[in-house]
């Protein structure tokens, strides 16, 4: 053996090897049995748990909006409805160099997108600030609800704006703009509070979505708005959609039929054209309402493209386009009053038909000369004639015969005084004064000569044209109060019942029968104009105290101290079917200003419901043969 050598053992050697080889396999197994371990806990034990996660990060369900429900009205006219509306969106990742300079490119992108579609440079900052705070990959809007020029223009240039692309929805369309206002209302941006109630009810709303604010289209925004759909939305890890799939189809909302008349409320609406004040057409033997204007008004289209806040100014001005004078202005009712002062009356026992009363030009009471408004008076008058040339003075006596209290009582159950019930919200009670109202309020003593003002309609008396026509609806069908209704073939609510003499009845109706025909009615040039014969009562309402000075022309004194213009009419005078309530804030004479509108409206309704149809050859001939098929 040489020196230095080393003395080897190939047997010990592969000892250990063997040794080392069987630990390492040790190992390796230990940490195969862990891995397996793990691998079965997650996809056996925890499977469920990590797949919410995955599904989580990669897949989401986004809310679909549904087409929100038209509103017809009686004959299927569309009066709401839904129409296609495009928004101009950017993709910020999209952006040429957005990632070096990511305010200058974005600055630069929209000046290059205002050549196509128009943008407000006010509003270029604003969309500049969205793209900054927006998500790389989001569309963020540029130009909302863009013109069908602007969206061709863009269409033809979108395969050189990288990001750009347009995205269409469906927004609220009222095709009438502000004539339907009063009973439709309108839609609005869903707000924090509107999210919080609907909370509160369980329901589900999208927030970008909108809700009705007034009127029906808030009363029935949940039957209107439709039922959500849901679309199931896969994403990279980079959050960019890779797949889209409709889980559930959205649901459009139910078609809401009303009882208005379209084409009466469109006449309402331009005969009222520039004035103030409100219209009211009702089918006497139900409560529809065929009519329900309010004037002015405001296009709530405008509610839908831009903010409220941007059309503040004009929505609250004074002019009050959003304040339904239909169930909340309250109006002295001034001579409208008189039919039904007269009736009480009869009812009462304190008047006969018959019964001729000096009607002179005043009546005297405690030292007062209450005036009548014709100067010279107009001597001796039944009760119709008082109707006919709507004496003061004869009804002066007759409120003082009756008294306060009596008054109140019996006009109360016309429902003057109190809520309609009509389902909008807002409604005004108006006032029905007595002798206990102004003690409890006022803290004072009742005097007689209130009551001779009440008693043409005057001094504390207040009433919402929608009252007036209710009332006047009751005297005419004989004594039934409905509720009015604005949803057609819902049943009819009676809301109170009073036996009133056919005889009285028939009395009244001729008194203001003579109204408009006879030499000496107030509203006899309504004749001229008529295609169908209606009755009714004219009124002229006070807005300022004369203090007993009478002697003024509204002509004279500026048009905010003018007196209202008031009518109430029906037609047929033979088998009523409608009551009509005219009311024109400051229109001066209720003959020359309202009683005109209601004589048209009444015109319009008689030729399409109950003018006679003249048939041609051909559908006569047609009938013929029907009839001999049927032999």
């Amino acid at each position: 053996m040489r020196n230095g050598e080393q003395i080897r053992s190939r047997r010990l050697e592969r000892k250990v090897i063997n040794s080392r080889i069987k630990a390492a396999l040790l190992v390796m197994g230990l940490c195969f049995t862990g891995l397996t371990c793990k691998v079965f806990d997650l996809q056996i034990n925890n499977h469920e748990k990590q797949s919410l996660v995955a599904r989580g990060n990669s897949i989401k369900q986004v809310m679909l909006s549904p087409t929100r429900g038209d509103i017809v009205d009686r004959n299927g006219i569309l009066l709401a409805t839904t129409r296609p509306s495009y928004d101009l969106t950017v993709v910020p990742d999209k952006i040429p160099d957005y990632k070096k300079d990511r305010k200058k490119a974005a600055s630069d992108y929209i000046e290059l997108l205002s050549k196509f579609v128009f943008v407000p440079e006010s509003e270029k900052v604003k969309v500049v600030r969205k793209i900054l705070r927006s998500n790389n990959y989001s569309h963020v809007i540029v130009s909302s609800d863009i013109s069908n020029d602007n969206l061709s223009s863009v269409l033809a240039n979108l395969s050189f704006l990288d990001g750009v692309s347009v995205e269409a929805k469906r927004v609220r369309q009222y095709p009438y703009k502000g004539i339907f206002l009063s009973p439709i209302g309108y839609v609005g941006r869903i707000s924090t509070s509107d999210l919080q109630s609907a909370d509160l009810n369980n329901r589900k709303l999208i927030s970008s979505d909108y809700v009705g604010k007034m009127g029906l289209e808030k009363l029935y925004d949940d039957s209107l708005y439709g039922k959500l759909g849901i679309e199931t939305v896969a994403l990279n890890a980079r959050g960019r959609v890779v797949e889209r799939q409709i889980a559930k189809r959205p649901v459009k909302g139910e078609t809401l039929r009303l009882t208005i008349d379209a084409d009466m409320q469109v006449l309402a609406s331009e005969l009222m054209e520039g004035q103030h004040g409100a219209v009211v057409v009702s089918d006497v033997h139900n409560g529809d309402l065929l009519t329900a204007l309010s004037a002015p008004d405001i296009d709530p289209n405008r509610f839908v493209v831009s903010t409220p806040e941007n059309s503040k100014g004009e929505m609250f001005s004074s002019d009050r386009p959003l304040y339904n004078r239909v169930i909340r202005g309250q109006y002295s009712p001034a001579s409208t009053i008189k039919p039904f002062m007269a009736l009480i009356g009869l009812e009462g026992g304190f008047v006969t038909p018959e019964k001729r009363v000096w009607s002179g030009p005043y009546f005297s009471l405690a030292g007062h000369r209450f005036r009548d408004w014709k100067r010279s008076g107009h001597g001796w008058l039944d009760l119709e004639g008082a109707l006919q040339v709507s004496s003061d003075v004869y009804f002066y006596k007759l409120s003082h015969d009756m008294g306060i209290d009596f008054i109140h009582d019996a006009l109360s159950e016309f429902g003057f005084g109190g809520k309609t019930g009509i389902e909008l919200g807002g409604e005004k009670s108006g006032l029905l004064p007595s002798e206990s109202w102004k003690k409890s309020v006022k803290h004072e003593a009742w005097f007689g000569g209130e009551t001779l003002t009440v008693g043409i309609g005057q001094g504390f008396f207040m009433a919402t044209p929608l009252q007036i026509n209710t009332a006047i609806s009751m005297l005419i069908n004989g004594g039934t109060r409905y509720k009015p209704e604005l949803i057609l073939g819902e049943t009819p609510v009676v809301t109170n019942h009073v036996e009133l003499n056919p005889s009285y009845v028939k009395d009244i109706m001729t008194g203001m029968e003579r109204v408009v025909y006879s030499d000496k009615g107030t509203a006899r040039r309504l004749s001229r104009i008529a295609k169908v014969r209606m009755a009714g009562k004219t009124g002229t309402s006070q807005v300022f105290s004369t203090r007993g000075v009478i002697e003024y022309k509204n002509k004279d004194i500026r048009k905010g101290l003018r007196d209202h213009a008031i009518f109430i009419g029906f037609a047929p005078i033979k088998n009523p079917k409608i009551a009509l309530t005219v009311i024109v804030e400051n229109g001066g004479s209720g003959s020359s200003v309202a009683a005109p509108i209601a004589q048209k409206l009444a015109n319009l309704y008689y030729e399409k419901y109950l003018k006679p149809k003249v048939q041609t050859i051909a559908e006569i001939k047609d009938n013929q043969d029907e009839e001999t098929i049927e032999k």
